[in-house]
């Protein structure tokens, strides 16, 4: 019996190689169904070289030999082609647009006058260098990384004995995949937490919530609403307009607790979910009502009573203007106006909304004011928190609350949690335990609000963490 044939080999180029055979056109880009080149952005073709000049893995190249015209065509690999080409012999220059800059490599060594060093039996010596790739071309680098580069060792399958047609054949099928998302994608960026955020993209809430497509919930857009919602709800005043750029900045600014908060709101979320949630938890709008529900949770109200509001505002709120919120100079406007806007993630935009949302919220739970805020049983809670007697309580709570309320207005930036009205009893707490102490909060209360942006509910739990805190920054602050 006559075997069967082989027709697809294995074979390895030096890329330099590789790049001058399709530059020179032993290697052809013109495939009949070929797409053209040109596919990407400035930072896939950093990233590319990034990943040459660090040796590290490119997938494997698709070739194709030509029985028609004898020639060999690319069938799987002329974006990457044309990315390394394109820094190879087009003078492109590596933008900011990189995630890591710095490519470690060994230099040969040399003297004061440049000429190499060299040890008794007469090799040159090498040391490790590090160098910035920002703005550097191919011609820009350093002998050692130009030679990293040529010789980086390229894997490539080559389809052999092919006609034209087979070639399309193969084209087709090796790019039969859907390609990631722009969610997916923004996701890669957002390692640091990526296991939470899946972890919280399986809460009751994204589940079952009507808001939520089947194809959402599989094409990377829930993780992209809840790394959305995360910035929105904890870091307002950095709201980013792509999904990209809100992973980037979580992955690099967010820490575990403002996670496991959220899903904590997930959770409350979930248990209160009514029909009318289906139109606020949504692909566009839920990173803007996780904010408000974060806000509603200050307010020392029971759950289901947002779950109220959230009806409420879809049966006649969203039609209501609120004074004082205005977007691109137009006053009266309505969140209904505001939701039919395009630019949905716009900076401008997104702080109208929750203006509007925040304002409707506390009118129709009538908020207190912050007259109303000194709480009555602030003495009951110091006394026994404190061990303070109650008598010499009353004589210094007017003092406590006039050394708190400066505080507050000198250290702690406008907008942080800590200045909710449920926190009042034990920063209250914090100010006498200063004065038992005899020191300061003033820096430490700043810094304290700034790397803490949730707080416990219970506020005893909530005392003890601050006096810890601030026993171990004074203790710090002693060594220094």
């Amino acid at each position: 019996m006559e075997m069967i044939r082989k027709t697809v080999r294995d074979k390895t180029y030096n890329l330099g190689t590789y790049l001058k055979s399709v530059s020179d056109g032993d290697i052809c880009e013109n495939a009949d169904v070929q797409r053209l080149a040109g596919s990407f952005d400035k930072r896939e073709i950093n990233e590319m070289v990034y990943t040459v000049l660090t040796s590290d893995h490119i997938p494997e190249l698709i070739l194709a030999e030509c029985s028609e015209d004898d020639r060999i065509y690319i069938a799987d690999g002329l974006q990457r082609t044309t990315m390394l080409k394109l820094f190879r012999f087009g003078n492109y220059k590596i933008s900011s647009a990189i995630d890591n800059p710095l490519v470690r490599y060994m230099r040969k060594m040399r003297d004061d006058s440049g000429r190499v060093i060299k040890n008794e039996r007469d090799q040159a010596l090498f040391e490790e260098a590090e160098l910035d790739i920002r703005n550097k071309t191919y011609d820009s680098l350093p002998e050692e990384l130009k030679k990293e580069f040529d010789e980086f060792q390229l894997r490539v399958v080559i389809h052999e004995d092919c006609t034209m047609k087979r070639i399309s054949e193969l084209i087709k099928r090796y790019n039969n995949q859907r390609p990631m998302t722009a969610a997916q994608r923004a996701f890669t960026y957002m390692d640091n937490f990526a296991v939470r955020v899946r972890a919280i993209s399986n809460r009751k809430l994204f589940v079952e919530c009507g808001g939520y497509t089947e194809r959402e919930k599989s094409n990377g857009a829930i993780e992209r609403i809840v790394a959305e919602s995360v910035m929105c709800t904890f870091h307002p005043d950095h709201w980013k307009k792509s999904a990209k750029d809100v992973c980037i900045y979580l992955n690099q600014n967010a820490d575990e607790s403002e996670f496991q908060a959220f899903e904590e709101l997930a959770d409350r979320l979930g248990r209160i979910y009514t029909p009318d949630f289906n139109r606020a938890f949504t692909g566009k709008n839920s990173f803007i009502w996780f904010r408000i529900f974060y806000i509603f949770t200050g307010l020392g109200l029971e759950d289901r009573r947002f779950a109220d509001f959230v009806g409420a505002f879809h049966r006649s709120l969203r039609d209501r203007a609120v004074e004082g919120v205005s977007y691109r100079g137009a006053e009266g406007v309505t969140y209904a106006m505001l939701d039919r806007e395009q630019g949905t993630k716009d900076r401008s935009l997104v702080l109208a909304k929750l203006g509007i949302l925040e304002a409707l919220m506390k009118e129709y739970f009538q908020a207190p004011s912050p007259e109303e805020c000194r709480l009555p049983d602030a003495e009951a809670f110091l006394s026994e928190n404190l061990q303070i007697d109650r008598a010499v309580l009353r004589e210094d709570m007017e003092l406590y609350n006039d050394t708190l309320d400066c505080l507050t207005d000198n250290a702690v930036r406008v907008g942080s949690r800590l200045l909710e009205r449920q926190n009042r009893l034990s920063l209250l707490a914090m100010v006498a335990y200063s004065y038992q102490e005899d020191a300061d909060l003033d820096r430490w209360l700043g810094e304290y609000a700034e790397k803490n942006p949730v707080y416990y509910a219970d506020q005893r739990k909530n005392f003890i963490h601050m006096r810890n805190d601030f026993n171990a920054y004074r203790k710090r602050a002693e060594s220094a």
